[in-house]
């Protein structure tokens, strides 16, 4: 009998220390406060592993009894951040108020000449609700405030690598030597000893507002957020001889631009034993690169060029699917010859009705050439959606609440492939019910293009296939009951709350299939999303 011995060790440690201390006075209409305060967390992993086979005898747990299949293997790993930081804030008669931040942090994730950043932020509000020229609005308008903020924050994730900045030397095959086999090591990766913090910027302008003793409520907000020294890994030449995005090294380079609005509208009411409340948002946000550095353009369906939005979709126009008259005759094989409209140079021999139309937008010399190439390609949406909603509420009437939260996204784009989209494309892709509406010659308003086997010209990166993801989704539901208090002092219990609970019950969209418009890019490899079903209690003593 063959008895495996595994031994497997894990020794994680996560520390934290902090310290501050706090400074505040008040003169007449004047407050002043201070804080001063620093943190610092560490972190350590090591493990271990072996395994031996043919143990001799059942019982014996000692590693060295095992004498075939000799394995073992180890890791090391640890991070670490310390941060200072400090605040003065000043107040006159709580209408005015202003405030200074300054942060220090320190990461080992960078070189040591890197490892710093220095990040100050500043922010002012004015309560002009109570100004005395505001008094005539008070029996309708409870508060009132206008703030602005400035501030720069600093990002060391880059990823999950603790070590960015170093090349590795990873171990590698065996070889023949002298008639042993010898462990080769290589350099695989690329490390970046200048890389440094990335900067987040953010200015941001807003007012608060409430009404009717406080039962109505109103935010809003514009922001503008720049992403500086942005870490990325940018396009290199394969000359380098790294292969491979996960291989290549981080750079500080180019700049991100965020620009956007949140608006929040609440309501919170009583009607007899029934309190109720309503909370509203509607954000929109729009990103853009506005420089890419030293990096080189990716000209991908997926382009990173200046101007554009990250990721944006790059590909072609196309304007619908041909259709018969769209051809100059038939051949004596029956099939339609001369076509009208520009199509791409590998499929001149097999374009027949019911195929996709590309749009001939430019050449070489940037005016329209009659041919479906490179030249054509445009940016025609990007994978981030530019309105996000949601609307919570609550309701408790006696011992007894529920709950429910919808979320949603409009304007966004998504983009199906592969098998996800297509049928008869390999031995993976079969029909689906929205492929029954194909072209034909008695459907030339279908939305699938006339169906066929292994053929590629349809399938052109494109706005034809473009998706609109835009959903709303009932994402939680919960009732609950409380048991009276009474009823649990004679056993000292403190509170008993019984719930049931469901997540993701409802989807409205438009979403191709039965795939989940949260997941917008996908091949074919995903999961629908799940509904789940929780009952539950809550005890407390």
């Amino acid at each position: 009998m063959q008895i495996k011995l595994i031994v497997v060790g894990n020794v994680k440690e996560t520390f934290y220390q902090n310290k501050i201390e706090e400074f505040q006075k008040q003169i007449n209409k004047h407050e002043i406060g201070a804080l001063l305060g620093y943190s610092q967390e560490w972190y350590n992993f090591s493990s271990l592993s072996a395994s031996r086979k043919k143990i001799p005898f059942d019982g014996i747990y000692v590693i060295d009894a095992g004498t075939e299949d000799i394995t073992n293997s180890g890791t090391k790993s640890s991070w670490a951040l310390r941060s200072y930081f400090g605040r003065v804030n000043y107040a006159f008669d709580g209408k005015y108020l202003v405030e200074a931040n300054m942060r220090i942090d320190g990461t080992s994730r960078f070189a040591r000449d890197n490892r710093w950043g220095y990040f100050p932020s500043f922010s002012a509000g004015w309560n002009f609700s109570r100004e005395e020229f505001m008094q005539f609005a008070e029996p309708v308008l409870s508060s009132g405030k206008l703030r602005a903020s400035w501030g720069e924050l600093g990002n060391q994730n880059v990823g999950s690598d603790y070590y960015p900045y170093l090349t590795p030397i990873d171990s590698g095959e065996s070889y023949p030597i002298g008639g042993k086999q010898n462990i080769g090591f290589q350099q695989s990766k690329l490390g970046n000893a200048n890389i440094k913090w990335e900067t987040i910027r953010m200015l941001n302008v807003g007012v608060d507002l409430t009404f009717f003793n406080n039962r109505l409520t109103a935010s809003f907000d514009w922001f503008k957020k720049d992403n500086i020294d942005a870490l990325v890994k940018p396009v290199y030449p394969t000359v380098v001889g790294i292969t491979g995005t996960a291989n290549l090294p981080y750079e500080n380079m180019g700049k991100i631009e965020n620009k956007g609005w949140e608006l929040e509208i609440g309501w919170r009411d009583q009607i007899g034993e029934v309190k109720y409340n309503l909370l509203f948002n509607l954000s929109d946000a729009k990103n853009k690169i506005v420089d890419l550095g030293t990096s080189e353009p990716r000209l991908t369906n997926n382009i990173r060029r200046e101007g554009d939005p990250i990721d944006a979709y790059y590909g072609y126009l196309t304007d619908g699917l041909a259709q018969i008259d769209d051809f100059g005759g038939v051949d004596s094989n029956g099939k339609y010859i001369n076509p009208k409209f520009a199509i791409p140079k590998a499929a001149e021999a097999i374009t027949q009705p019911g195929d996709i139309k590309y749009r001939d937008i430019s050449g070489p010399g940037g005016i329209p050439d009659g041919e479906i190439d490179e030249y054509d390609k445009v940016v025609f949406g990007d994978p981030y959606p530019h309105y996000s909603y949601s609307l919570r509420g609550q309701l408790q009437w006696r011992d007894w609440d529920f709950s429910f939260y919808f979320q949603g996204v409009g304007k966004v784009n998504g983009y199906l492939s592969d098998e996800a989209r297509h049928c008869f494309i390999n031995d993976y892709s079969i029909p689906k019910v929205e492929h029954l509406d194909r072209w034909t010659p008695n459907n030339p308003d279908a939305t699938y293009p006339r169906l066929y086997q292994a053929q590629s010209h349809n399938l052109l990166f494109s706005d034809y296939w473009k998706e609109d993801a835009s959903y709303l989704r009932l994402k939680n539901v919960q009732l609950g009951y409380s048991i009276p208090k009474k009823l649990l002092n004679r056993w000292k219990i403190e509170g008993l709350r019984l719930y049931a609970s469901a997540d993701n019950l409802l989807t409205f969209t438009k979403y191709f299939g039965a795939y989940d418009p949260e997941v917008r890019e996908s091949s074919g490899d995903v999961y629908p999303q799940v509904k789940t079903y929780v009952f539950g209690l809550v005890l407390s003593f």
